[in-house]
This record gives C-alpha cells, structure tokens and sequence, in this order.
C-alpha cells in the first residue's frame, strides 16, 4: 500500500542523501531551475537549491527550505517513510491511477524553446525520445481514505506522440 509521510523543522538537511529510489530531479533557487538526472547530484551540491522534487518508478520526495527549516514531503508505492517522521498515512490509488503532464518547448536538436521562457530548456532524457515526441512527465494519482483528498507524484519521464502524428 502506497504511502506519505514528512518532516518539518529540519535546520540541517544535506540534499545530497535522496533516497535510492529517485532517479530525476527538478531543483529550484532563486537564480535558475534545472531538470536533471539525480547521479548528477554531486556536482550540484555547491548550488543553494531552495525547492525541489526527485523522482523515481515508486517514490517521490518534495523539498523546501522555509523560515524554520526545511520541510520534507515523502510519497511511496511501498510502505517506506521518511527516517523519523511520526505522521505516516497510508494513501489509495485514485481514479485515474495515472496521467501527464506536457513539458514546454519547441525541439531544437537536443534542447528545447519557448519564446516564454529565456534560454533554452534542457531536459536529461531529450536524447532517448523521438524527434517527433512531446517530452512529458508520468504522473500517478492518489487519494486519502475517507476524506476524497487527492494528491499527484510524478513517476517518470516519457515522449508522447503528437495527435497529428498518431
């Protein structure tokens, strides 16, 4: 049975120590955004990330930096938790179990445009999809017992193919 659990208040919270299951990560400071592969984390440990989500086949883990700490957000497919947390709930798949979510850009050989967004777009799976696929992230779908709450993780990337093109 899936599950969320979390911390907050944490005043040290070394981002280099994710959990195994996460393979990407998008990660925010107040300067930049990057999506990258989550092996990548060491060259990024320098880097002030103030927010951020790492992601994987059966878990994902939500970061912020606040006043007070840093706060953590921990969804499994598993029965795994957040090392410590107290206030672990046990979650349903909801209906639709799953979904995507459509990534911006125009392709332009291995980067991304949008006349939106300044520079280009990186994203670290480009090279795995079809020059014709629209970049696009896996979602999966939850919901709390009895309150009819949902909530969304983000699994894993994938190329979906243009309507024209299907």
């Amino acid at each position: 049975m899936a599950k969320i659990s979390s911390l907050a208040g944490l005043l040290n919270w070394p981002i280099f120590q994710l959990p195994d299951t996460v393979d990407y990560m998008i990660v925010e400071s107040p300067a930049t955004i990057q999506f990258v592969r989550a092996a990548s984390l060491h060259e990024m440990q320098a880097n002030p990330w103030q927010r951020g989500v790492a992601f994987g086949l059966v878990a994902e883990l939500r970061w912020v930096r606040r006043q007070g700490g840093w706060h953590l957000v921990y969804v499994s497919d598993t029965d795994s938790v957040l090392e410590g947390s107290q206030n672990a709930v046990q979650i349903e798949p909801d209906d639709p179990p799953e979904g995507t979510i459509h990534l911006r850009g125009r392709r332009d050989g291995q980067v991304y445009l949008d006349g939106r967004i300044p520079g280009d777009i990186h994203y670290p799976f480009a090279d795995q999809l079809a020059a014709n696929h629209i970049p696009a992230l896996r979602t999966r779908h939850y919901r709390f017992p009895g309150e009819g709450q949902r909530l969304s993780r983000l699994v894993e990337p994938v190329g979906i193919v243009p309507k024209e093109a299907s």
